[in-house]
């Protein structure tokens, strides 16, 4: 990997699975300790360059597989707790 690449950016490259109808729910939490600087920092870098925005706090959508499993790894990287879901979006009328 290049160092001169953000995390977000690192971690959008992996993933190569894009190519999908679902949308994708990223929920997540830092148990005991706050997420440092640098996790917010890369979050809305990826959120700036992919599908990935933030519903709530702590909940975030994508539009596909590979952003949401950035946003993930990105959880992970920092040791935060992460489940990622995928599914239709219906809204009532």
């Amino acid at each position: 990997m290049e160092h001169n690449l953000s995390l977000a950016e690192q971690f959008l490259g992996e993933n190569q699975k894009d190519n999908d109808s679902f949308l994708w729910l990223i929920a997540y939490d830092f148990i005991e300790k706050k997420p440092p600087p640098k996790f917010w920092k890369n979050l809305e870098k990826m959120m700036s360059i992919s599908t990935v925005s933030r519903i709530q706090y702590s909940v975030l959508i994508a539009e596909n597989m590979r952003d949401a499993l950035a946003a993930a790894q990105l959880v992970e990287h920092y040791n935060g707790l992460v489940e990622v879901f995928h599914g239709d979006r219906f809204r009532g009328e």
